[in-house]
């Protein structure tokens, strides 16, 4: 719409758009007539403007001379690109991920994602860009996010290049990448701003905020599918054509590649526009996958310090405590293989409490919410450490039931720092008594350090039939498996806590008088 026209007489009026890679329309994506219609307002009568429909026009082939797409909706066949830009085991690398569509195909209006199992972040020291600023950003201009960036330097985590347009020649509008607060549920979130100012024409600063989730059973980082702030298509009325994403996570020393060296993916779910091209019900989700897998895991080494004890003083009523403690060697970034599975046996002297198993969490209250478990079944507390964090992860220890499927699980939640993650041993009871606890699968992170208590009490995890434990030798057989494969088989010393010192043992020397040479008895303390 032009307002403001000289008032000069015309009986013909032609108006053409250049054609080629740089026009500035492009023809419908789909097959079929089309009308142009045009509003005229006279001069004398601006109150009483009229249309004028022009005559159709018809497209009949797609884009290169294809066949036009079957039933109106055009095709959608997104790409994926990702990958570290060095896929040494455990090492610092930079990810790039690219997400394309061919020219003619639907518009892409949002997308899911998840990274593979183990390649994760370092989140010490990194700032996040507060809810404040994503929604002053949404302020700007192009030219004014440009020039000052509204997120905190110290949140930015990488960059984004995005291309749009028909054809070959594409428009390319660069972006910031951050680190964003919990949103949507999820414990972080990844903030795009990208000033939308390509050419002469500025269509404002463009915002793409989404939630990032930790899966809390392999930490796996991920956009969930239907997060609500997705792609924009149109930008005040204007179909934007984003053919090219590109998002570059480059912040040096912050992504860490898997120590597990098996074939792995990543993984993304694109949305393409669907039949009505405006209606989200209509969205069309292709998943699309890349190929991934970490390089040289067989160098890493692996050597955890594992110890455990338990306090001698027992009970019948109370039973027996438990206490371990695992040490990973301060070593640099990239040179040790994280655990991956534990199976431990205890002791004959220290059985599973079977009053205490009696009083296991169902599993359908503990998937719905761990907190809602009964006292009885929190046995205990954990605690870990790591690099990754600048908090440590607490919190309880719960036997979980299965009805009758299996022995009761023992679970730990871990919760800090926005993340919660779950560990889950499968309990095993033999004939004669011993209780075996495996962990059979353990987040491909690093651990510094991680400490497991088992108190005594009303419903302890454990019983103590034999009495005290003072003076027994106990040992646990132990077996470490690490993300490389390498596997650590040990018979753990169990130290006994608790106990009072035992009394040295006297015994006499005898000898003779020096003038006499009558033997003589001397008392002397052993040791």
């Amino acid at each position: 719409m032009h307002a403001g026209l000289p008032p000069l007489p015309f009986n013909t009026f032609t108006f053409d758009f250049r054609q080629g890679q740089t026009s500035p329309l492009i023809t419908p994506s789909t097959c079929g007539q089309y009308a142009v219609q045009a509003q005229l307002t006279p001069l004398a009568k601006p109150e009483a403007p009229f249309s004028v429909l022009a005559p159709s026009f018809g497209i009949f082939g797609g884009v290169n001379g294809s066949v036009c797409p079957a039933g109106g909706v055009p095709p959608f066949a997104p790409q994926l690109v990702a990958g570290t830009l060095d896929n040494q085991a455990g090492s610092f690398s930079p990810i790039d991920l690219r997400i394309l569509r061919g020219d003619g195909e639907q518009e892409i209006t949002g997308f899911a994602s998840q990274l593979p199992p183990g390649l994760t972040a370092d989140l010490s020291g990194v700032a996040e860009c507060p809810e404040a600023d994503v929604a002053l950003a949404r302020t700007k201009t192009g030219a004014q996010e440009e020039v000052e960036p509204s997120c905190p330097a110290a949140s930015q985590i990488g960059h984004t290049l995005v291309g749009a347009g028909a054809g070959s020649v594409l428009a390319h509008a660069p972006g910031r990448l951050y680190l964003g607060a919990p949103y949507e549920g999820a414990p972080f979130s990844i903030v795009a701003i990208t000033s939308a100012k390509v050419g002469p024409f500025d269509l404002g600063t463009v915002i793409v905020h989404l939630p990032l989730d930790v899966d809390p059973l392999t930490a796996a980082v991920s956009i969930p599918a239907g997060a609500a702030d997705q792609i924009p298509h149109i930008i005040d009325g204007i179909v934007i054509h984003v053919r090219d994403i590109r998002v570059y996570v480059d912040r040096p020393n912050f992504t860490i590649n898997p120590t597990n060296c098996e074939a792995q993916r990543f993984s993304a779910t694109v949305i393409g526009s669907g039949a009505s091209f405006t209606d989200p019900a209509d969205d069309q989700p292709v998943t699309v996958n890349d190929p991934f897998q970490a390089a040289n895991c067989a160098h890493l080494v692996f050597k955890p310090d594992f110890r455990v004890s338990t306090n001698g003083s027992t009970s019948r009523s109370e039973g027996a405590s438990l206490h371990v403690k695992l040490v990973y060697p301060k070593a640099p970034q990239g040179s040790e293989a994280n655990i991956r599975s534990v199976k431990v046996d205890l002791p004959k002297q220290l059985p599973s409490q079977l009053k205490t198993l009696q009083q296991a969490c169902p599993d359908s209250t503990f998937n719905a919410n761990p907190a809602a478990c009964k006292a009885p079944s929190r046995i205990g507390t954990a605690k870990a450490t790591t690099s990754i964090l600048p908090v440590p992860l607490t919190g309880p220890v719960y036997f979980v039931s299965h009805g009758g499927a299996k022995f009761p699980e023992l679970v730990i939640v871990l919760s800090g720092y926005g993340v919660t993650v779950q560990l889950h041993s499968e309990t095993f009871i033999s004939k004669a008594g011993i209780t075996s606890s495996t962990f059979r699968t353990i987040p491909d992170v690093p651990v510094g350090t991680f400490e497991l208590t088992l108190p005594q009490g009303k419903f302890p995890a454990l019983a103590a039939p034999g009495g005290h434990l003072c003076g027994d030798k106990l040992r646990m057989p132990t077996a470490f498996t690490a993300q490389n494969g390498m596997v650590i088989h040990q018979n753990t010393p169990i130290g006994v806590t608790g106990c009072a010192k035992a009394k040295h043992a006297r015994k006499a020397r005898r000898t003779r008088h020096p003038h006499t040479g009558v033997e003589i008895g001397r008392t002397l303390r052993s040791g």
